[in-house]
């Protein structure tokens, strides 16, 4: 199951998940297009939920190297070209080139204000903050440097 640039693998054995998940990786490593391959047992460490915590998870998540994709098919016509940049999901944060911009004006915005580096979680209880609205038990954190 693929979101870009990131890839659940399910085990459909379910007797033993752990153990083939556990064999698959070596393998799974030595493939061209795959920069990061984690075990469920190292999901918390990602932020992730285990299979344990939420059935939707896979066994084993992938992250594509630069320049791939991951799709949900071992089907397809491959595709030999430069890579197109539209944005994608699924990777790591710490990939640059995934950076956003964040831009604020208006009503209850300091002029000239600067941010350090923020995550897209923190711009929805600042908007809401700004619209008056309460977003109790979010993970992002109110831009206050940004508020007038």
């Amino acid at each position: 199951m693929s979101n870009h640039g990131a890839g659940y693998v399910y085990v459909l054995d379910r007797r033993n998940p752990e153990r083939v998940a556990r064999d698959l990786v070596p393998e799974l490593r030595k493939l061209e297009g795959v920069s990061g391959l984690w075990t469920a047992a190292e999901y918390p460490g990602l932020g992730l939920p285990t299979p344990e915590e939420n059935p939707r998870s896979g066994d084993l998540v992938l992250e594509a190297a630069p320049g791939y994709d991951l799709a949900d098919e071992a089907q397809g016509d491959e595709l030999l070209a430069p890579p197109r940049y539209r944005g994608t999901h699924g990777q790591l944060p710490t990939h640059r080139e995934n950076a956003a911009f964040f831009l604020a004006v208006g009503p209850g915005i300091r002029r000239g204000a600067e941010l350090p580096e923020i995550t897209s979680r923190d711009v929805a209880p600042t908007i809401a903050h700004l619209l008056g609205l309460r977003m109790d038990g979010t993970e992002g954190r109110l831009l206050t440097e940004i508020l007038s």
